[in-house]
């Protein structure tokens, strides 16, 4: 996206004013037709008293968190080195104990890039929500069809119900249950599940070779992948003609690293 003067690619939302518009306040600012408006934040700084800035969007943090996290992740697992070793099992590599920093680095970042690959998409899916507050939404429990308002929705469901039964009615979508984004979204779910709630399982090998642990998966895949799936879970729901400003834009700067 060329530069088009309104400022970080991560900014929520911005638009300009139509028609001149005086001050709102005594002492406050006006300003002419064709000014950039943003939606703002202003919090209480102990220091600072009122701080206002303008609000960034929640789904561009995370992917740019988990998009820069990726990066440092494949760089380090370039740096680890292996040497030859026996194990119960056979033959095998071992990384030496001089290479656990480097090690541990890498499992760090690759936690961060899945904690934050499901995070950007559990922000989107509440930023749409959020976008019809008025609307009841009708979701199936084992006592029968509860309706709900969108506040409980965010609050109370989960992101694989607000992905397969909300956004689709919300936006008249089909939904994604059974497409083969679907089988990249759960496999991003399992694995960041694992990274926030920690097993036994997934701690250690318990006699066995491991092939699903925490570490299996971050050995066995590319940190990026982790960030496609939220950029593909994301893009399913948007129509381009509507993309907004910062997807556009991390579209245009990720979009062919993450088409793996």
């Amino acid at each position: 996206m060329p530069d088009d003067n309104f400022g970080d690619w991560r900014i929520a939302m911005v638009t300009t004013l139509a028609e001149d518009q005086p001050a709102a306040y005594p002492g406050g600012p006006s300003h002419r037709a064709g000014t950039p408006v943003y939606i703002s934040n202003i919090l209480q700084h102990k220091a600072l008293g009122n701080l206002g800035f303008v609000s960034p969007h929640p789904t561009a943090l995370a992917l740019s968190v988990a998009i820069r996290h990726s990066r440092s992740a494949i760089e380090m697992s370039k740096g680890l080195s292996y040497k030859d070793s026996v194990t119960p099992w056979g033959g095998g590599k071992l990384i030496p104990d001089s290479d656990l920093p480097l090690l541990y680095d890498f499992f760090e970042h690759n936690m961060i890039v899945v904690a934050f690959s499901f995070q950007a998409i559990e922000a989107f899916a509440n930023s749409v929500i959020s976008r019809h507050p008025n609307r009841k939404i009708k979701i199936k429990r084992k006592k029968g069809i509860v309706e709900i308002d969108s506040s409980d929705a965010e609050r109370n469901l989960s992101t694989e119900e607000k992905l397969a039964k909300v956004l689709p009615i919300l936006l008249g979508i089909p939904n994604p249950s059974g497409k083969k984004i679907w089988g990249k979204f759960k496999k991003l779910k399992d694995v960041r599940d694992t990274t926030i709630h920690f097993k036994s399982e997934d701690m250690f090998t318990k006699h066995k070779v491991d092939t699903d642990s925490l570490y299996y998966h971050f050995f066995d895949t590319n940190p990026l992948a982790f960030v496609s799936t939220a950029y593909e879970v994301i893009k399913y729901f948007l129509i381009p003609q509507d993309y907004p400003r910062w997807f556009i834009e991390f579209q245009n700067i990720h979009g062919k690293e993450l088409s793996l």
